[in-house]
């Protein structure tokens, strides 16, 4: 399906097949796409504040330099995503699979991750300030040189993650799994760190 530059806010995608779908540029304003199938679709440059993905299959899909705050990802699968340089603002990705997504140079103040898998996810140089990753899974991800002040990573586990020049002011990592994470100065935590890097 080719849906370039459509006007479809307050569409209902719900369930639809749409797999390698080209949305590019597209007005999607509170549409809804719950639990529909968009393995490898395009939807780069589209306008998608309030949207719906909840349950969606988004795997190898493309999301870049979006406008997408607010928008629901809950429980969606979004494994190998790009939401390079998109404003995911406000954004729900509660128990999504964000698995080695790209959310490099993302706006992603007051999202929310919270028990999320984002495993070898690449946040680099991203705006995460106020983000909430309680219970997510970070293991190798790379969040070099985000901006990470007053995020929550309560519980989570960024074991052999990297950190590397991020700014973590009164960032929360109680509870969190730190082992053999790469800090902020370059120090590796060492192994079984809990807490805090040590």
């Amino acid at each position: 399906a080719v849906l370039s530059r459509a006007n479809l806010e307050n569409a209902n995608f719900s369930g639809s097949r749409l797999t390698h779908a080209d949305f590019n540029l597209a007005n999607l304003k509170n549409a809804k796409f719950d639990k529909a199938r968009m393995i490898g679709a395009r939807l780069i440059g589209v306008k998608a504040q309030g949207a719906s993905f909840k349950q969606a299959i988004l795997d190898d899909a493309s999301l870049s330099r979006s406008s997408l705050n607010s928008a629901d990802f809950t429980r969606a699968r979004l494994r190998r995503v790009s939401f390079y340089d998109s404003d995911l603002a406000n954004a729900d990705f509660t128990q999504a699979n964000l698995e080695a997504a790209r959310l490099e140079r993302a706006k992603m103040f007051a999202a929310t991750f919270d028990e999320a898998n984002l495993a070898s996810a690449n946040l680099e140089s991203s705006d995460a300030e106020t983000a909430s990753f309680r219970k997510a899974s970070l293991v190798k991800a790379k969040l070099d040189e985000a901006i990470l002040r007053e995020t929550d990573f309560t519980n989570s586990d960024l074991s052999k993650a990297s950190l590397r020049e991020a700014n973590i002011d009164d960032a929360m990592f109680d509870g969190a799994v730190l082992s053999d994470t790469i800090w902020v100065q370059y120090e590796r935590c060492r192994s079984g760190s809990i807490g805090q890097c040590r």
